[in-house]
């Protein structure tokens, strides 16, 4: 018999018959007695059936070297709280994604980013920056020195395909290298706005919380972003009052079964204590842009997971966020109690996976968002900014990977963010 490429292809149905018989249902227990064993009196005892287990007594009670543990109980605990408490965190993934923010924040959204950001779009531009973007790409996708050992990848599409071991940069390490070079370019246009380097700073891994009620409940955001970039004041703000009176009109999505709090985790072990992240009184402490990245990374490469993401959920998570530094700006520029703010906060937010970028813009109107009635929160969503297209080899290594599609419209939105706030003529 001649060997051919059919003759070498796995039999699928020897390894469904292997698969179901070691991974399928176990058997049931046979509790049924035999017909000698009844005639001789003797029981069979069903070994799969549940059993209280036997206390077991030291035989010397008295005896100093016979210790046991036992664990101490939840009520025990250092912070434990009566009252359960909801946290919001990077691993929080919303079911109802922007329905659900909208309810949970009391916000309106708006398509698009805001008319002052977008004029800033052509405002600058600098020698060669499409080519300066591009290598900054590939310094953070290809030319890093990072040298680590890899998960190893999987392809849905081709899963009789076994990939090599490979070492690289790290999936989560790439966005953080994207934002961080990003960020140092369009610090480079200092020599022209000295308020880059007198009135802004850029923070690594700044961990915030904010407490707060919503549907009626207390919820903790917590955030550990990679980068913040602070500001001396304020952002101006996107939407005037006539814009913000028109929200009373506004109507919030209907859940109902549903809770708005459903994918939000409680516990009872918290410190019920609020931090802005700043351990010392700092004069450049007022957010500015918060960057977060993916946490899903396997999502991240194009490759299928169990805890897949959409990009609405990624901006809902990414609104929260902007939403909780806005409400920890509030309190500290209006008081811990305020419900009406005189004037509205702003907050900027760019999330990426390193190729695709999403864009908020979160303007805090009101605190009081246990309510429907009253005017409503304003948010501004630009998603699924593709930078460039990452395209994946279906069977190679990864040192095959193509980079094509260059887009720059989406640097110059990245810069007009970086840009807000600053006096630039136009």
């Amino acid at each position: 018999m001649r060997l051919t490429q059919t003759l070498y292809r796995t039999s699928m149905r020897y390894m469904i018959k292997r698969a179901w018989k070691f991974r399928g249902v176990p058997a049931m227990p046979n509790v049924v007695q035999h017909k000698f064993l009844r005639e001789e009196g003797i029981e069979v005892e069903n070994t799969m059936a549940e059993k209280e287990p036997l206390k077991w007594n030291p035989p010397v009670p008295d005896d100093p070297s016979i210790r046991w543990f036992f664990p101490k109980k939840k009520e025990d605990a250092k912070n434990w709280q009566e009252n359960p408490l909801h946290v919001f965190n990077s691993g929080t993934k919303l079911t109802e994604a922007l329905d659900q923010i909208r309810v949970l924040t009391k916000s309106q959204i708006i398509d698009g980013i805001p008319k002052n950001i977008e004029s800033l779009m052509d405002a600058e531009s600098m020698p060669d920056e499409n080519l300066l973007v591009q290598r900054l790409i590939m310094q953070a996708h290809v030319w890093d020195t990072t040298y680590e050992q890899l998960p190893r990848r999987f392809n849905p599409r081709v899963p009789r395909w076994h990939f090599k071991s490979e070492k690289g940069i790290p999936f989560d390490k790439i966005p953080k290298l994207l934002l961080r070079n990003l960020v140092q370019l369009c610090s480079s246009l200092s020599h022209k706005y000295p308020e880059i380097l007198m009135d802004r700073t850029l923070t690594r891994d700044h961990y915030t919380n904010s407490l707060l009620t919503m549907a009626g409940k207390p919820v903790m955001v917590n955030e550990t972003l990679p980068f913040l970039l602070s500001s001396s004041k304020d952002l101006p703000i996107f939407a005037d009052q006539e814009t913000v009176d028109a929200t009373v009109n506004v109507n919030l999505p209907d859940l109902d079964p549903l809770s708005p709090l459903l994918d939000v985790l409680k516990t009872h072990t918290y410190d019920p204590i609020e931090s802005t992240g700043w351990k010392l009184a700092s004069a450049l402490n007022i957010p500015h842009t918060l960057f977060t990245t993916y946490t899903d990374y396997m999502t991240q490469e194009k490759w299928l997971s169990t805890d897949f993401w959409t990009s609405e959920q990624h901006v809902a998570q990414a609104v929260m966020f902007a939403f909780g530094r806005a409400v920890a700006r509030a309190k500290a520029k209006y008081g811990a109690n305020v419900t009406n703010l005189p004037e509205p906060v702003t907050v900027q937010g760019i999330k990426t996976d390193g190729e695709k970028f999403h864009f908020v813009c979160f303007q805090l109107n009101t605190l009081n968002i246990n309510s429907n009635d009253g005017i409503k929160n304003l948010v501004w969503i630009d998603k699924d900014n593709y930078l460039f297209h990452k395209i994946l080899p279906r069977r190679a290594m990864l040192r095959n990977t193509i980079y094509e599609d260059f887009d720059p419209s989406v640097f110059r939105k990245f810069l007009a963010f970086f840009l807000n706030g600053l006096h630039i003529e136009q």
